[in-house]
C-alpha cells in the first residue's frame, strides 16, 4: 500500500468511538488544573515571586502574537508525523487546524461579551484599590492599561513583567482563549497522532504537558478562574471532535478518488500488454470468429 493510501486509510479508520474516547481522555487531563484549584479552595492574590517571569513566558506561547509561531511549529511537527504525500492532504490538515483554532477563538470571543466576567486580578484591584470592576470595564482599553501602570507602579507584589502582562490583557475572563488554543492542539494530537507509533505518542504527551503548564499560568497570573479553564478545555474538545468528524468525510472521498484514479491509470494497464488488454486476447478473437 502506498503512502497516500496509508495516510487516508489511517484517517478514515478513526471511528467515532475512538475519536471521542481519545480526545475525551485528553480533555480530562486538561481539566486537572481547574480541579486542583477548586479542591484546594483556590483564592488568587499576587505574591511577587521570581517565578512570574517564567510563567509569563509560558503563557505568552499561547497568546497573540506568539500563537502564530507556535501554530507554525506544531503544524510542521504534526505534518512530519502524519506524512501526507500530496499537497491536497497538506492543505486539508492546515485547513482543519486553522478551522479548529478559529472556531474555538470565535466562540470564546462571543462568550466573553455575553458573560462579561471580571478577571481575578480585576477583582483583586477592587478589593485593594477600591476600583469597582464595572467602572474598570467601562473604561476604554488603553485607559485601563494606563490605570494599571499608574496605580501599580510601586506595588511590590506586582512586578513589571506581570504589570505589563495585565496591561496587554484587560478584557473579560470567561472563557480562556489561551486554554482553548492549547486544548485544540492537544485534541488534534490525540485524534491524529496517538495511533502513529511511539513518536506520535511522545508528541501528544509533550503537547498535553505544555497545555497543562499554560493553564496553570493562567490561574497563577490572575487571568482566569478555574471554571474558565475547565470550560475552555471542553470547548476545545467539542470543537475538534466535530471538525475531525467532518474532515473524515473529505479524507474518505480523497481515498475513493485515489482508488478510482489508480484503476484508470494507463501506466498500471499498458495497452500493449495482452494480459491487461482484452482487445488483444487471442481467445476472444477466436470466439468472435466462431460466432460469426
Amino acid at each position: 500500500m502506498n503512502q497516500i493510501k496509508t495516510f487516508l486509510a489511517a484517517t478514515n479508520a478513526i471511528s467515532p468511538r475512538r475519536l471521542i474516547v481519545s480526545t475525551g481522555i485528553a480533555a480530562a487531563v486538561l481539566i486537572v488544573p481547574a480541579l486542583m484549584a477548586w479542591i484546594a479552595g483556590w483564592c488568587w492574590a499576587p505574591d511577587g515571586g521570581a517565578w512570574i517571569t517564567a510563567a509569563v513566558i509560558v503563557t505568552d506561547s499561547a497568546g497573540f502574537p506568539c500563537v502564530i509561531a507556535t501554530s507554525g511549529v506544531l503544524a510542521v511537527l504534526f505534518l512530519f508525523l502524519i506524512k501526507p504525500a500530496r499537497l491536497r492532504e497538506i492543505i486539508a490538515f492546515i485547513v482543519l487546524g486553522t478551522a479548529a483554532v478559529g472556531c474555538a477563538q470565535g466562540i470564546k470571543s462571543l462568550l466573553k461579551n455575553i458573560v462579561r466576567e471580571p478577571r481575578p486580578y480585576v477583582v483583586w484591584l477592587g478589593q485593594t484599590r477600591a476600583l469597582d470592576s464595572d467602572v474598570f470595564y467601562k473604561m476604554p482599553r488603553d485607559t485601563r492599561a494606563a490605570w494599571i501602570e499608574k496605580n501599580l507602579a510601586s506595588e511590590p507584589r506586582v512586578p513589571a513583567v506581570l504589570r505589563e502582562h495585565w496591561k496587554s490583557e484587560t478584557g473579560f475572563s470567561f472563557p480562556s482563549g489561551h486554554t482553548a488554543f492549547v486544548a485544540v492542539w492537544t485534541m488534534l494530537g490525540a485524534a491524529l497522532l496517538w495511533a502513529r507509533g511511539r513518536g506520535g505518542r511522545v508528541v501528544c504527551c509533550a503537547v498535553a504537558l505544555w497545555a497543562v503548564a499554560v493553564e496553570f499560568t493562567r490561574l497563577a497570573l490572575g487571568m482566569h478562574w478555574p471554571a474558565d479553564v475547565a470550560i475552555s478545555a471542553l470547548l476545545g474538545w467539542v470543537t475538534v471532535v466535530v471538525l475531525v468528524a467532518i474532515w473524515k468525510k473529505f479524507a474518505t472521498r480523497g481515498a475513493d478518488d485515489g482508488a478510482d484514479n489508480a484503476t484508470r491509470d494507463p501506466a498500471s494497464n499498458p495497452a500493449g500488454d495482452p494480459a491487461n488488454n482484452p482487445t488483444n486476447d487471442p481467445a476472444g478473437d477466436s470466439a468472435s470468429d466462431a460466432a460469426t
